[in-house]
């Protein structure tokens, strides 16, 4: 059996990768008014409560092993023997730990008598831990195979569309909404399980080199529980010191901001074989010139997402979740800042410090952003409730770029990456402008929302683009491969 991968371009993986974050968006986006408005703010906010609780299970679950595996993965890749043995120790390693996360949630359930209430949604989303370790997905992130991943996703995503409007609709059904959530995110990993089998050899095994490899993902396992607090104490915050009520609008908000940020963040994600690859050959022109070339397109793409974010950030929270939410519209608007910086983050952490063997750094620079986080929402979230929670979210994000970036530019040698020449930051500045000069021109004109939104965004990303194409955009010029 042919166990290669044909590797394709960074320029194409990242267009597969973002393309599956996208149908993993527009799929919950056509489903997202409709159940925001059959199931009550209440209810929401419960399963949010819970999502926000289990996800931390589903991180000592991960452990921190994707990516290590797939950094450590990519620098093997050719050599069938030693990356089947790597596979095995890995999976072996991620099964140990998925029973060490569902004996804590047990204990925790024990321990926490309150939380026995929501007994139901506990069960249900606790699928969700045993479904991520199953799906394997750092090994087609170590073979660049983003197109079955993409195909998978399609299939899953359309399965949970129809049930969608098939079985929910009162407010009751919110326990079903749970279930098929949890379908979409894992439904299709055990398919993965299987398939995983045309790459390597996946089984369990007795011998696994902890010196070598536990270290580094205790690290990054670290890493990941810092970034897990910020992203999700907002939300466990609210639900102590708020009301579901606020949790149910906040969730609203961060639903959109995250899945815009994941789309784009995704296309960073691929590059971290590619590049750990490149550092491990010591091609150091050729990282260097990727990741300033990757660098350049985020800059391009997340700049006009951000900014439309926050000007039209009404006309989302209507079109998306209806007037009930429209408490939200600051909170979105502030998270569409947070976006920016959020992204540029994921750039530092996946296209410099991963491959480049420092998750120290990114450790530290976590866990001050998760300290920071909260410590101010403490402070701020009982008098400000999801408004604040935003706030926090977008300090903590400003913080772990600059924390991560200032070590880059001052201890690595690498600090040129972040070049960006006076024509292309010229091109950027013009262009953002004029995103914001049309959306402030073309807000409501129009009595439809969805009309005045649609004509908004296509007339700012024409512009936009317009001016980047006219000013030869370096990223427009030269893309990766």
């Amino acid at each position: 059996m042919d166990k290669k991968s044909p590797r394709r371009s960074l320029a194409k993986n990242a267009l597969l990768s973002g393309g599956q974050k996208l149908i993993s968006i527009v799929f919950p986006l056509i489903t997202f008014p409709y159940i925001s408005r059959v199931l009550s703010v209440e209810g929401i906010g419960k399963i949010s409560y819970i999502e926000s609780i289990v996800s931390y299970f589903v991180l000592v679950s991960g452990l921190g092993i994707a990516n290590y595996a797939t950094r450590e993965g990519a620098r093997i890749r050719d050599d069938q023997k030693q990356l089947d043995r790597f596979v095995g120790e890995m999976f072996t390693l991620n099964l140990l730990s998925t029973f060490i996360a569902y004996s804590a949630l047990i204990v925790t359930l024990i321990l926490l008598p309150n939380l026995r209430a929501y007994s139901i949604l506990f069960l249900i989303e606790s699928f969700s831990i045993i479904g991520t370790t199953l799906g394997v997905n750092w090994i087609y992130a170590i073979q660049e195979d983003y197109l079955y991943i993409t195909i998978r996703t399609i299939t899953v995503q359309f399965i949970s569309l129809v049930l969608m409007f098939l079985l929910i609709h009162q407010p009751s059904d919110y326990i079903t909404y749970a279930s098929i959530t949890v379908f979409a995110m894992v439904g299709g990993n055990v398919f993965n399980f299987f398939h995983a089998k045309k790459y390597v050899r996946l089984s369990f095994t007795l011998h696994i080199n902890l010196r070598k490899h536990l270290k580094p993902i205790l690290i990054i396992f670290a890493s990941a529980i810092a970034v897990s607090i910020y992203v999700n104490s907002d939300m466990t915050l609210l639900g102590w010191l708020g009301s579901t009520r606020s949790v149910g609008l906040y969730s609203r908000s961060v639903k959109i901001y995250t899945i815009i940020k994941q789309m784009i963040a995704s296309m960073v994600i691929v590059a971290l074989p590619r590049l750990s690859s490149q550092q491990d050959k010591n091609s150091h022109k050729n990282f260097i010139r990727t990741a300033n070339k990757i660098l350049l397109s985020l800059l391009m793409l997340v700049l006009p997402v951000g900014i439309g974010m926050v000007l039209t950030a009404k006309n989302i929270i209507l079109i998306i979740a209806g007037e009930k939410y429209l408490d939200a519209t600051f909170a979105l608007a502030v998270l569409g800042v947070a976006s920016i910086f959020a992204v540029l983050s994921s750039f530092t952490t996946y296209c410099l410090l991963l491959p480049l063997r420092f998750e120290k750094i990114q450790m530290q620079a976590t866990y001050i952003s998760a300290a920071l986080n909260i410590i101010l929402n403490l402070f701020i979230i009982k008098y400000f409730e999801q408004n604040g929670a935003a706030v926090t979210t977008l300090i903590s994000e400003i913080a772990v770029f600059f924390f991560e970036a200032v070590y880059v530019v001052h201890k690595t040698g690498y600090g040129h990456i972040f070049y960006v020449s006076k024509r292309d930051s010229s091109n950027l500045i013009f262009a953002s402008i004029s995103v914001i000069l049309i959306a402030i021109f073309l807000r409501n004109i129009f009595a439809s929302v969805v009309i005045d939104f649609i004509l908004t965004v296509v007339c700012c990303a024409g512009s936009y683009f317009g001016i980047l194409k006219l000013g030869k955009y370096s990223a427009l010029q030269a893309p990766l491969n």
